[in-house]
């Protein structure tokens, strides 16, 4: 009988702190879709776009991204990355590279993220070669 009390004190101690650890979170997307779909062409115009530039970039109907370009970086001859400023989503950083083959295919890789929350967006690639954002949880413990 007592054994029963201990097993269901842990368990209400475990959903105690899972509550409180929930309620710390801090979240910047939590209004938006887990998954949005981004089609290839924006990404290209996105690297259109010169430093300083400000660009709304409406993704979907309910998701835009206002936006000044802080950097466009051609670090290597395939790879080209550019840093956003997302005005509208606390200065949020939209970090978006190009990385292109021998085949001169193009393939996108980037997030979405603020150092003060714990969500972001990840730019990913479906098997039908479609890309979407999916929101993503981050681990800001490192951040000081």
């Amino acid at each position: 009988m007592l054994k029963s009390y201990k097993v269901l004190l842990l368990c209400l101690v475990f959903t105690g702190l899972q509550k409180i650890a929930a309620a710390q979170e801090k979240l910047l997307f939590s209004e938006y879709a887990d998954s949005i779909e981004i089609t290839e062409d924006e990404l290209i115009s996105i690297f259109e776009l010169k430093p300083k530039a400000t660009a709304d970039l409406k993704i979907a109907e309910d998701f835009h991204l206002n936006t000044i370009v802080l950097s466009s970086l051609q670090k290597y001859e395939n790879m080209r990355s550019m840093i956003l400023h997302c005005r509208n989503f606390e200065d949020a950083i939209f970090s978006l590279s190009k990385i292109t083959d021998e085949e001169n295919q193009s393939v996108f890789k980037g997030r979405i993220l603020h150092s003060e929350y714990d969500d972001g967006y990840e730019l990913r690639i479906n098997e039908d070669g479609l890309y979407y954002l999916r929101k993503i949880k981050v681990n800001n413990s490192i951040s000081g």
